[in-house]
């Protein structure tokens, strides 16, 4: 989604929460000047990277219990 500076001054809390569902990229001037992201896009991210490599049962949480026990 693309907005402008006034659109997120004022609706700071709209794409604050849409920024966890999807990519907010922040305009001036017609130039591009931020993006915003969910604080769990990363994680998706490196999730969605081992589609097709991992179990279909496995998921992020056992992944991470996982990691725990082998430290």
């Amino acid at each position: 989604m693309i907005v402008t500076t006034t659109q997120l001054r004022a609706n700071q809390s709209y794409y604050l929460s849409m920024a966890s569902r999807e990519e907010i990229v922040v305009t001036k001037n017609g130039k591009v000047v931020a993006k915003i992201t969910g604080a769990m896009s990363e994680n998706v991210k490196s999730v969605s990277s081992l589609f097709g490599i991992l179990p279909p049962d496995v998921d992020e949480d056992s992944l991470l219990r996982e990691r725990a026990l082998n430290s």
